[in-house]
């Protein structure tokens, strides 16, 4: 392997791992997530700071339960929370959350 070679794959490999870093950072596209009172928010595609996806309520005490309903106004806000809105069309009622994604 010539040098320039060898350096051009240490540099790839600097850049591969330096994206893949920044990536960890982001909601990825195709995830799922589980809130505090088992809900489930399955990530579709992650568009810039903009995401879809469906959301499941499985909140004890709630009702329109076990039924994925359309993501609406996902948004990866600048300090890594993200918010969303679901409108539950079978129980008349419109939700928006705010929170933080971890682990």
């Amino acid at each position: 392997m010539t040098r320039l070679a060898s350096h051009a794959f240490v540099a790839f490999g600097i850049f591969l791992l330096t994206s893949l870093t920044a990536s960890a950072q982001v909601l990825p596209s195709f995830s799922t997530w589980e809130n505090q009172r088992t809900s489930i928010l399955n990530v579709g595609l992650v568009t810039g700071n903009r995401f879809g996806g469906f959301f499941t309520n499985r909140a004890p005490g709630f009702q329109c339960q076990n039924i994925p309903y359309p993501v609406q106004n996902g948004i990866i806000l600048p300090n890594g929370a993200i918010t969303f809105t679901v409108d539950f069309t079978a129980c008349a009622t419109v939700t928006t959350w705010k929170g933080q994604v971890t682990g």
